[in-house]
């Protein structure tokens, strides 16, 4: 009977495998079976690619081994199973591993090679069982606790595949391919710390590879370690920057973590070495519109293909304010995929700019059905209701879309809007100050919040307000006039003076701030500046809209921003 076996080195006598990378290569460690777990293109991991060709453990020193009689028959059986198995004669391999194990029934070497074999034939239940029986037979069984690993992972038993992974690490510490489906594991788990420890061990292990380099993106990303993932991603783009995938997948990346910028600048150096990779270019226009770049998104789709395409081209038609020619195209775009829950999203806010709220709310429904999960459904639906001022209706839906997306900023400020219309002011100001924790740079949130505060009757505290908000955006006008209005209030005509002029330059149409002005500039007995104001005022305010009417406005404004 044969001994415990002391650490093996898998590299010292099985073929070197390469996997099947979309394209990328990888020269890693030599595997017992080749197995590995492979995904370097999508965010999905995919555990478990077996190869064709099988590959056999090491042959074991004789010198710890005792040489009885059934030793000797074993390893002899054990020769002639690899033997059989190079020569890709499979049943005589399988006869011969069985003998081995007549002969030596604790042989963890003829465990693997069966447990390979039933892989081969598409067996994973059975392969288990051999593999679970190897580390049986020897605890140090490096090819048993990495190919279990792998296999229990390929079953979705994340647990035990971690703990077979992490053992098959610790067997073999300077094996990279272990290192590297550990960190793919854990990644897959929520563990991203402790993934880029394992793909960082791969690197100084000398695998300068690109899925190594992507997936450190992927896991400093998943750790909401934007600055970082971009200073990687830098980095390994003077290796990696001549490989369009590479790049394309890389922008892929940022744009899922709502990173449109770091996103549009891997894709589109990607484009420029593949012009006509349509993937890229789709990509590339879901970048674009992030940024609200809508025309470059024409120019990237000039000739639609898919139904993806015309709902890329529908949305920037409706960004463009382009209505008609949206609904065309998402019209084609459900043509082609009437279960498209986002083209029917997208037909919705469309309806929505058109004021056609009953249908809006139709298509909104049709689109929970299919995406019952989707916050941007129940988002839309609280529009809708908020236009036909439905507030209880409206808050109903923004809970179901707080429910999915809690972290939801614009379901705060509407939520907020609905609140202080009911003259429920200082609940409105609470969702409101959340709106602007979660979005602290948006100089529109941070107005309503100082609105807010003016209707609860509390002119003091809406000022810094209205102040945070001109920092944010000087060029919009209506926090200037508000903060104006104010100071001249405190009795501060110069200052206030000064606001009510910028108010006017940014919104010309700003009928009020041209009253202020008059008022303001007569105290400060600049009389031709108040009669011009005055005058400006007597030929707007014929179409002026009351402040009540230029706030709903501008929650308009924000509310049709799709």
């Amino acid at each position: 009977m044969r001994g415990q076996r002391g650490s093996r080195r898998v590299s010292e006598s099985v073929t070197c495998c390469r996997p099947r990378r979309r394209g990328w290569h990888n020269d890693g460690t030599r595997l017992c079976v080749r197995l590995f777990a492979v995904a370097v293109l999508s965010s999905a991991v995919v555990f478990l690619e077996a190869e064709s060709a099988l590959s056999l453990p090491p042959q074991a020193s004789t010198t710890a081994r005792s040489l009885t009689t059934e030793t000797s028959s074993a390893e002899m059986h054990l020769k002639a199973a690899r033997k059989a198995c190079e020569a890709r004669d499979f049943s005589q391999c399988r006869a011969e591993s069985e003998l081995v194990l007549q002969a030596d029934p604790k042989n963890a070497d003829a465990y693997e090679i069966l447990g390979g074999l039933e892989l081969e034939s598409g067996k994973t239940a059975e392969a288990i069982s051999d593999f679970e029986r190897a580390t049986r037979c020897a605890p140090d069984s490096f090819a048993g606790h990495y190919n279990l690993g792998l296999l229990y992972l390929q079953g979705h038993d994340f647990a035990r595949g971690l703990r077979e992974l992490r053992r098959a690490a610790a067997l073999e510490p300077r094996n990279p391919s272990a290192a590297y489906n550990l960190g793919l594991a854990l990644l897959e788990t929520g563990k991203a710390k402790d993934a880029l420890t394992e793909f960082r061990r791969v690197q100084a292990l000398g695998q300068d590879r690109p899925d190594v380099a992507f997936n450190l993106i992927r896991a400093e990303l998943a750790t909401d370690h934007a600055d970082a993932a971009r200073l990687v991603a830098q980095k390994e783009s003077k290796t990696f920057g001549d490989d369009p995938k590479w790049l394309s997948s890389v922008g892929q990346l940022f744009l899922d973590r709502g990173q449109a910028g770091d996103a549009r600048s891997y894709l589109e150096a990607s484009l420029r070495l593949q012009p006509h990779d349509l993937e890229t270019r789709r990509a590339l226009a879901r970048a674009s519109l992030a940024e609200r770049h809508a025309e470059r998104v024409l120019e990237l789709l000039p000739v639609p293909l898919t139904s993806d395409d015309h709902y890329l081209r529908a949305r920037a038609l409706l960004l463009l304010r382009r209505r008609q020619e949206a609904q065309e195209e998402v019209e084609r775009a459900l043509g082609d995929d009437p279960r498209n829950a986002s083209a029917l999203l997208l037909a919705a806010q469309i309806q929505q700019s058109l004021g056609r709220q009953d249908e809006a709310l139709r298509l909104l429904r049709k689109a929970t059905l299919l995406d019952p999960k989707s916050p941007a459904v129940y988002y839309s639906a609280a529009v809708s209701y908020y236009f036909e001022r439905r507030y209880a209706e409206a808050r109903q839906s923004l809970d179901a879309a707080l429910h999915e997306e809690p972290k939801c900023a614009r379901c705060m400020f509407l939520y907020a809007i609905t609140l202080v219309n009911q003259g429920r002011n200082r609940e409105g100001e609470d969702f409101m100050r959340r709106a602007v924790g979660l979005d602290p740079t948006n100089a529109r949130y941070t107005y309503h919040l100082g609105v807010a505060l003016l209707r609860d009757n509390r002119p003091k505290d809406a000022k810094p307000a209205f102040e945070k908000s001109i920092a944010l955006n000087p060029d919009y006008g209506l926090p200037h006039y508000s903060l104006g209005k104010l100071l001249a209030e405190e009795g501060q005509p110069q200052e206030a003076a000064k606001e009510l002029a910028r108010a006017v330059e940014c919104e010309p149409d700003l009928a009020q701030a041209y009253y202020q002005l008059g008022r303001v500039y007569s105290a400060l007995g600049e009389t031709e500046k108040s009669r011009q104001a005055y005058q400006a005022f007597e030929n707007l305010k014929k179409n002026q809209a009351s402040e009540d009417q230029r706030l709903e406005m501008e929650v308009t404004r924000e509310l049709e921003n799709p």
